[in-house]
């Protein structure tokens, strides 16, 4: 190979590093833009992950969710609205029984004080108490009953948890100070119960130490690493929750789907469920319950629509799943000089012979187009089949948007344009420039100045020149250098929005 061919062969692979730098931290800095696109291709990888996950060691224990459907609210708690905690006291006591080898329960079910009676509510029951005395009675052995279950662990290895969810309503949560109190009094936790839905759909959860965590969340770490002053102080816990994208993380609905046994509740009633639970190994050892008789405890999710208790349930099961930023600017700034090139070969392939003067060489010159669609299609299956495999074996997302939006904006639009653009320039007579002029300025400028000779002086252009000329050097080097910071986490406040 001749230098001059050396010579071009590296002009031109730098040339694709430029362009490739720019383009993958321009997708990554228009992240948030891009939330739609990334929820639709999330929804597809997800749906193949679930379809051939199968059960890693590292993952949480065997998990179990219990519900209480519309059928089996109206028929044993009477359709009352908060739930009947006496007969929910006793049910819970007889699945505590039936599932010895469980380690940790959460209930996604409001238990805090409801609110004093009517003066004109008449006493029920031989006790004479009112009704919401009654139910706030029940709730209270209750609370007794599941400090004991927890303190009856056999050993400190197998120590038990209990966690509760802070009252749903704004207004019930700021009034709930004391029976935040009676709870931690007893050693049970507590958790925030909401979940956060963005275009409809929940996909992601922020775990943030210095908040209150969620159901999920909390069941998810260790004891040590929950954040319950959080929780029991009733200013902290009244803020919304945290969005900042230093805390987020994905649900890991494909470890749910294997991992996370759901009794039909419609199919059977709540003694049923946990019969076929304790007959099950291995034996479950974390139980969530919850309800799902009202269509506001049901949540969009890339699966489907699942109930919130579920949602949390699935949280658990891996509450740190990353979303590697790195990895994938790495892989799209690896792939659009890779592919970058072969883009730019068929480009070059089919204007060489469509300007061209035999005839049928100018008529079959749109296969090299076919090859590159050919080609961007298989790029369209085989990058979320490859974040697939990511992750299911390193539970790291990687999503395949960035470096799809990137190549198909270099097979329609920049590689012809550079293909076209160095033919004219060939047929113009005009040799290659040095490489240093293949990057942006200031790098040309520099290099002038560092190796000074006739062909590299410094050349003076007029003023008005300067601006206009320097503009799309400014731009790329301002684009890149706040990816670099995006990735590094060192993005200056007033630019906080780009993360």
């Amino acid at each position: 190979m001749s230098a001059g061919h050396r010579h071009g062969g590296l002009h031109h692979l730098i040339k694709l590093f430029v362009a490739a730098l720019f383009v993958a931290s321009s997708v990554l800095l228009l992240e948030r833009w891009l939330v739609p696109l990334d929820l639709s291709a999330r929804l597809v990888v997800a749906h193949a992950a679930a379809a051939q996950a199968d059960v890693p060691e590292h993952f949480a224990p065997p998990t179990a969710v219990m519900q209480i459907d519309r059928e089996h609210f109206d028929r044993d708690y009477g359709g009352r609205t908060p739930l009947d905690r006496c007969r929910l006291r006793d049910d819970l006591d007889k699945v505590l029984q039936a599932l010895p080898g469980l380690r940790a329960l959460g209930l996604d079910l409001d238990l805090s004080d409801l609110p004093p009676d009517r003066a004109d509510a008449a006493p029920q029951g031989p006790d004479g108490l009112r009704p919401n005395e009654a139910q706030n009675r029940c709730a209270r052995q209750l609370l007794d009953h599941l400090r004991t279950w927890r303190e009856a662990a056999p050993t400190q290895e197998e120590a038990r948890r209990v966690a509760l969810i802070l009252p749903v309503d704004r207004q019930d949560r700021g009034q709930s100070a004391t029976w935040r109190s009676e709870v931690a009094q007893r050693g049970l936790e507590l958790a925030d119960p909401r979940l956060v839905q963005e275009f409809g759909l929940v996909r992601r959860h922020w775990l943030n130490p210095e908040a209150c965590p969620t159901l999920g969340q909390l069941l998810g770490q260790p004891p040590q690493a929950a954040n319950q002053a959080a929780c029991r102080d009733v200013a902290r816990d009244l803020v919304e929750l945290d969005e900042d994208a230093h805390h987020a993380h994905n649900i890991s609905f494909h470890r749910a789907v294997v991992q996370v046994r759901v009794p039909d509740p419609g199919a059977s009633g709540w003694e049923q469920q946990w019969q076929a639970l304790a007959a099950q190994q291995p034996p479950v050892r974390q139980l969530f319950v919850g309800a799902r008789f009202d269509a506001s405890d049901d949540f969009l999710t890339p699966l489907g629509t699942m109930a919130g208790v579920e949602v949390h349930a699935a949280i658990a099961q891996n509450p740190r799943e990353r979303v590697e930023h790195l990895w994938g600017f790495a892989l799209d700034l690896l792939l659009g000089v890779v592919l970058g090139a072969g883009v730019t070969w068929c480009w070059g392939r089919y204007f060489h012979q469509r300007l061209s003067t035999r005839l049928p060489r100018r008529q079959l010159a749109f296969w090299w187009l076919v090859l590159l669609a050919l080609a961007w299609g298989l790029l369209l299956v085989a990058l979320p089949l490859g974040a697939q495999q990511i992750l299911q074996r390193l539970d790291v997302w990687v999503s395949p948007v960035p470096m799809l939006l990137g190549m198909t904006l270099d097979a329609l639009v920049l590689g012809s344009v550079e293909v076209a653009l160095a033919r004219l320039e060939a047929r113009e007579g005009r040799h290659h420039e040095p490489l240093h002029e293949a990057w942006p300025a200031p790098i040309p400028w520099l290099w002038r100045r560092l190796r000074p000779s006739p062909l590299t002086a410094p050349r003076s252009p007029a003023a008005w020149q300067v601006a206009p000329a320097a503009l799309p050097a400014l731009v790329w080097w301002l684009v890149v250098v706040l990816a670099l910071l995006k990735l590094g986490h060192a993005l200056p406040a007033p630019l906080e929005w780009l993360a």
